[in-house]
């Protein structure tokens, strides 16, 4: 008995190592490239913001100064190339990545290349969460260290963390939701659950939509597994309860800001548009923009009205078309970049990854059938969901490359065993 005690510890303890040996590679090879570009060409990253970066990193200085969310009080540089009235409020991108930055810059100066490095350290902690995912998943626990090696070497995952964006935390924030989702529904479990959709919903208001799925799928789970009702209820109040007092806050400062309810960013009626036609979807963010100039001819009060017209226009006149755009918009959505240059490239590197989750996913399908395992597959179609109703970017999908990772380590090992003679 002593023994078997002291052979879990051990079997434990070298789990860690492993974990944390993978945890420092995917932190370096995170880290690497942010810092040869500062040796490189010292105050490279503070002299070179996108325009995607420069929306969060512009309202983090305006907080930095204590002028809340709003544009362009503090600028970085003056005369640059992207800029707002100052004291324009903030309102385009979700919260939580400006509030992170905010953090970061309070801490240690408005430095780009610092926050650049923490947000490294940050999405190599979601190896931690694919092993604790992986666990509740697989018997083997050596498919869910081998999720983490996946993550670890991703290279987009790699490439964004250079890069200020909303995706680092959404990475972490979503797989706390899918553990927290698969647990026990108890009151406590509903309230942590409800905290992480809310925290996930200021991240990127994409899984906005959840508040209403996920008591759903508890509610149907129950009647079908014939569990206790009042457990479930409970466990839907205090979800919803958690969520909204999450969201509320910033719900309220919205509608003092703009007089109308605006539960996490405006917004969304663009990509609405864009992928609401197939020659908008066929040109990248800046040819459009030359094309159709910056609102298409169209009053943007208007977008939503007539991306919704364009939708049902299409279904209506030729059905089959429709759904073949709309399984078009499904495969650009894990490759399609702005630019459209580097397309090519983000599909090789997505390729290997997307066929061992493909082998998972045909080969072992009751695995990812049965008890709740399917929330793995099912965030992942959620997302997809929601890009083929918007504009298609790989971006976007990025979020759920760590569950893609967990269906493809087990896709690796199902190969593996094949090659081997393995049962």
């Amino acid at each position: 008995m002593v023994a078997t005690i002291s052979d879990s510890r051990l079997f434990r303890n070298k789990l860690l190592c492993y974990l944390m040996i993978i945890f420092v590679l995917g932190t370096l090879l995170r880290i690497a490239p942010i810092i040869y570009m500062e040796i490189k060409s010292p105050g490279w990253h503070e002299q070179n913001i996108n325009e995607i970066e420069f929306y969060y990193d512009d309202v983090a200085r305006s907080l930095l100064i204590g002028k809340g969310f709003v544009h362009s009080v503090n600028p970085r540089i003056d005369n640059y190339k992207y800029k707002f009235e100052p004291g324009t409020p903030f309102n385009f991108v979700p919260p939580l990545y400006a509030w992170l930055l905010y953090l970061v810059y309070s801490v240690a100066g408005p430095s780009v290349f610092v926050a650049k490095l923490l947000q490294s350290v940050m999405d190599a902690t979601v190896i931690f969460l694919l092993y604790q995912l992986g666990s509740k998943i697989f018997n083997d626990k050596r498919i869910s260290v081998l999720a983490g090696i996946l993550y670890a070497i991703y290279p987009l995952a790699i490439v964004m963390c250079s890069t200020l964006y909303y995706q680092i935390p959404m990475n972490l924030v979503l797989c706390w939701l899918v553990i927290c989702f698969m647990s026990v529904p108890t009151i406590y479990n509903g309230i942590w659950t409800g905290i992480a959709l809310g925290v996930a919903t200021l991240a990127k208001p994409v899984t906005l939509p959840l508040i209403v799925v996920m008591p759903f799928v508890r509610l149907i789970e129950t009647i079908f597994g014939n569990k206790a009702f009042m457990q479930t209820f409970k466990w839907v109040v205090f979800f919803l309860l958690a969520v909204i007092l999450a969201l509320t806050p910033w719900t309220i400062r919205n509608y003092k800001v703009f007089n109308e309810f605006v539960p996490v960013q405006k917004g969304a009626n663009a990509p609405l548009l864009q992928g609401s036609r197939e020659d908008f979807i066929d040109l990248d963010v800046n040819s459009l923009r030359v094309k159709y100039g910056q609102t298409f001819g169209i009053d943007p009060k208007d977008y939503t009205k007539v991306a919704i017209y364009n939708h049902l226009n299409h279904f209506k006149n030729n059905p089959l078309d429709y759904f073949r755009l709309l399984g078009k918009k499904f495969f650009l959505s894990w490759y399609n970049t702005e630019g459209k240059k580097k397309n090519g490239v983000v599909l090789l590197i997505q390729i290997p990854f997307l066929s061992f989750a493909l082998v998972s996913l045909f080969l072992s399908g009751k695995t990812w059938c049965c008890k709740s395992n399917w929330y793995v597959p099912g965030i992942i179609v959620f997302i997809c969901g929601v890009e083929v109703i918007f504009f298609p970017l790989m971006r976007y999908t990025l979020v759920v490359m760590p569950f893609v990772m967990l269906m493809a380590a087990h896709g690796a090992y199902i190969v593996w065993n094949k090659l081997t003679g393995k049962v």
